[in-house]
Formats: structure tokens, sequence, C-alpha cells
């Protein structure tokens, strides 16, 4: 099979690195393709990133559409890309791509495709189609213009089985960070929350494609998928030994179960994840108010989070009652 060179293009404060495209360029990796990945943290880094793109001229180009406001500069970049001279093929991702392709193929004849949900899986079948010439029409998680906007459905997880492939660290005070994800999805339904309607048109189409209630829960498809505790600690021991990092940025939804009593159990794994010197290990969370004063949470949950070098444990307040905020308080807090 052919190999290509694929460019992933997204916008992130201060030209960062993102996450989702690092897990983007793993797979891509894992398929024996050449990821490029490129960042820029404002409109007037469009152009010198878009003619580097144009000279590493990648066959396939994957740009991330995450919400409203970050498709303004997106866009933008594809326009300035196409009157450039770039010819291949260039598909969108992201979780407002995902709601909107549909008008994104109707407004912009410059994007070819739009890859929905989870990327890791249809970019590489993307990537092996363009390779060899192939039609990308009917692919898995993809929607294209002629072959509308119905697609088919994912059923695999490359998120559990995937590290992502870090191409840059981001310093704070000179020490190197490194984002992390340990869960994707969460179990709220907030109705303000954009991420929230992917999940729920997720279901919805799970349930389209035939798919049984059973399997629709095992798969987790409009929860929450956990990677397993030990993959995520050797991921951030990879990170410290070899790249000296030593902040860790988890970007989850929310990484803590709904169910006080399992959200306790994670806890208490954190607390046990200590190791032998607790004061280089500090972390900060924040906990949503109701979880911490229904039931026995309030106490044990956020006493826990304090004692197991949480530098800071704070409640969330969401949209819940100012009784109940009020009502937040420890031992630990009120010493």
């Amino acid at each position: 099979m052919n190999r290509i060179a694929v460019g992933l293009v997204a916008g992130t404060p201060g030209g960062a690195e993102s996450l989702a495209l690092a897990y983007l360029a793993s797979a891509l990796t894992n398929g024996g393709h050449t990821p490029h990945v490129l960042t820029y943290g404002g409109s007037r880094q469009l152009e010198p990133l878009a003619r580097e793109l144009i000279r590493l001229d990648p066959p396939l180009v994957g740009v991330s559409l995450p919400s409203g406001h970050a498709s303004i500069d997106a866009v933008a970049f594809i326009l300035l890309l196409r009157t450039l001279g770039h010819a291949g093929h260039i598909t969108v991702g992201g979780a407002w791509a995902t709601l909107s392709c549909q008008r994104i193929l109707e407004s912009f004849p410059q994007i070819d495709s739009v890859v929905r949900y989870d990327g890791e899986i249809p970019i590489v079948e993307l990537a092996n189609r363009v390779a060899n010439g192939a039609d990308v029409r009917g692919t898995d998680g993809v929607c294209t213009r002629e072959g509308g906007m119905e697609t088919g459905f994912v059923e695999g997880d490359a998120f559990l089985q995937t590290r992502p492939l870090h191409d840059r660290f981001r310093r704070y005070a000179g020490v190197p960070s490194a984002k992390i994800s340990a869960v994707r999805g969460c179990f709220g339904k907030c109705k303000y929350c954009g991420l929230a309607a992917v999940r729920k048109e997720r279901k919805r189409e799970a349930r389209a494609a035939g798919l049984a209630a059973s399997k629709i829960r095992a798969l987790g498809i409009g929860g929450m998928r956990r990677r397993p505790a030990a993959d995520v600690a050797q991921e951030m021991a990879e990170l410290y030994h070899e790249y000296g990092v030593r902040f860790f940025h988890f970007v989850d939804e929310n990484h803590l179960p709904a169910d006080p009593e399992a959200a306790l159990v994670e806890v208490q794994a954190l607390a046990r994840a200590r190791g032998p010197n607790p004061h280089q290990r500090r972390r900060q969370a924040s906990i949503r108010c109701d979880a911490a004063t229904r039931g026995r949470g309030l106490g044990q949950l956020t006493e826990l989070a304090l004692r197991s070098s949480c530098a800071r444990a704070a409640p969330r307040a969401g949209q819940l009652r100012y009784s109940e905020i009020a009502a937040y308080q420890t031992p630990a807090m009120r010493a």
C-alpha cells in the first residue's frame, strides 16, 4: 500500500501543542503515513503556515474545527491554502465540524470532506484511499459532498489503544508540561455544552445504525470511556523520564464518575499513587458541588483529594444553587 505525507493543522493558544492532532499523528504513524503537525496562535500566522504547507505539499490535509469561533481562522487558512495552489484533499474535523458537516460542505467548495466524531480510525482510512487514488466516498466516519451527509458508523475505539505523538512541550517557568487525556466523554447533559450535543448525536446515529442498547453501552457511546490507570501512569512516566515533563495537564471533560462512591474509589487510587515523595507531586482539581455536598461525598471525597498531594480541591459551581455552594465545607477547608 502506498504511503503519503499528511498535514495536520489546528489553532492553539500561542501555537501550543494540540493533543487532538497528537492522537491523529500517532494513528497515522502507526498506519505507515508521515504526519506533519502545524499549529497557529492567531490570524497573523496563517500565511506563513500556509506557505510552509505548500512547501511540504502533502496530498491530504486535515484542519481542526472544534468550535464556530475557531472555524473563522481555520476556514480562512483553507481558503488561503487553495489560493496558493494546494490541489490535494482537504478534510476537516472536530466537534463543530461533526455537527455542521452539511453546512460546511454546502458553504465551502474548497473543503472536500468532514471527519466526524473520533478521528483516529477515519483519518487513517482516508489517507489510505488518497494514497491509492481510491474513491473516498463511503469511508466510515467521513462525509463527502458526493457521498451524502450520512456516514458509516465507526465501531472501533482507537483512543484506548493509541498513545499520542507529542511534538512539543509548553513550558511554565522553564518547566516542560504535557497534556494528558485519561477519559473521553462525560456523564453530563448540559444544554450549553457542544460536546454534550456531539455525544447525543453519536448515540442517536448508533441506534439508527442498528446497534443494540447493550452494545452501545459496552462501547461507551454517549458515555465515558476510561483508559486503564496503569496505561495513563506509564505514559506519564515516559514523559517524565524521557522528556523531563513535570507538569501534567489533564484535558478530560470530567475525570471522575458521576456516582460519588465510584468517584471515591478513583480518588483513593490517586492517593495510593502518590509515590515515595509526594511533595514533588502537586495536583489541582475541581469537584462538582453536588458531588461534594450530597451523601457522604462531601467529607471523604474532598478530604482524600486534599490529602493526596492535591494543592487545591475547589468546588465548581456550574448551574447549582447557592445553598449547595454555601454548604460546601470540610474540616480541611475550615483549618
